[in-house]
């Protein structure tokens, strides 16, 4: 009798006094998107915050067929040995370096790529792709004000981007706001005025320290969500960019290097109590980003640099050559960066 007593006490443990077993499941990367009303393209993913900064991961659905073409990025390029970056041979210039592409691949430098060594630090000044087994000169901006000195003519890349405020000078600026930028960077890190490279800024301690804390589960929570093309940038529940790539290898090449250039960009920033983001209003930037009004600033081989202007945004953006962008149309899409004119 108990055994069978005990039979029926676990039989409906099992069964729930007789109700069903289930099982529940997680929800689908589908099902937590949020939608992009008339860009169809794209859905937001689950934010990602991190102190002071937030980030919406832009994920590329199954409506989109962008074409890309199979770059290679400059971190890439450094660890396996095929890029070269020097000082323009016998004629050096602030605003333009050699660049060696060794590889099978084109290579596609970012506006905003830290280039350390040679007579001064740079940074690289537009999106550029040096196509492959071939050597170009590439536009910079200096960011070290002082030094042209150097006992090498090499440039090395430490995986790493300018803050994200002075990469936007140099998509849409000039030498000198540049180097208004880098000052103002320091300013806010209190930087001695002797220093005046942002590679100062960004080897700050506070700038370090933040970095070395926050940037691996912010990696990790990205690495969860599939088709990321792209992320939404945000300080103090304030929108600073958005960041978009034309596929998925593209912005993951790039992903570690603009995580740090945003982190260096938060740690400037007095962190505070933030407003409440509503995910209306990150939708809403995208939207208006996607629907500006671009004009062709050059082409250089396969692709165009565009600067944007939209609804309270501003940018540039990068092409396959003559395919400019219209709306949700983005066929020839490779990168594009666009800001809150409120920053």
């Amino acid at each position: 009798m108990k055994q069978f007593l005990s039979l029926l006490v676990f039989g409906a443990i099992l069964t729930g006094c007789g109700s069903p077993i289930t099982t529940a499941t997680a929800p689908s990367q589908e099902d937590r998107l949020t939608a992009i009303a008339d860009v169809p393209q794209y859905a937001l993913g689950k934010p990602i915050a991190q102190g002071n900064l937030t980030l919406y991961p832009v994920i590329l659905t199954k409506h989109n067929s962008i074409p890309h073409e199979d770059y290679i990025s400059l971190a890439e390029a450094k660890k396996l040995g095929v890029v070269e970056i020097s000082e323009m041979p016998g004629q050096e210039e602030v605003n333009r370096l050699m660049v060696k592409n060794m590889g099978p691949k084109p290579l596609l430098l970012l506006a905003g790529e830290m280039l350390l060594g040679g007579k001064q630090d740079r940074i690289v000044g537009k999106d550029t792709v040096v196509p492959a087994g071939e050597e170009m000169a590439v536009p910079v901006y200096c960011v070290e004000h002082d030094r042209w000195t150097g006992s090498s003519s090499k440039f090395e890349y430490s995986d790493s981007m300018a803050p994200a405020e002075v990469r936007l000078k140099a998509s849409v600026g000039g030498q000198q706001e540049v180097w208004d930028e880098v000052a103002s960077y320091n300013a806010s890190l209190k930087v001695s005025e002797r220093q005046s490279s942002v590679r100062a800024g960004f080897q700050n301690k506070e700038v370090q320290d933040r970095i070395a804390s926050d940037l691996t589960p912010i990696q990790e929570k990205l690495e969860a969500e599939k088709q990321v093309v792209g992320v939404v940038y945000a300080v103090n529940g304030e929108i600073e960019n958005l960041e978009l790539f034309g596929s998925e290898p593209l912005f993951r090449a790039s992903q570690n290097a603009l995580l740090k250039s945003f982190l260096a960009d938060a740690s400037s920033k007095v962190e505070r109590k933030p407003k409440v983001l509503d995910i209306k209003d990150v939708t809403d930037f995208i939207r208006r980003a996607l629907d500006g009004q671009r004009s062709q600033t050059r082409i250089a081989g396969k692709i165009s640099n565009w600067n944007y202007r939209s609804d309270g945004i501003k940018g540039a953006e990068t092409t396959l050559a003559d395919s400019p962008v219209n709306g949700t149309d983005r066929s020839g899409f490779v990168h594009g960066s666009y800001a809150s004119e409120k920053h």
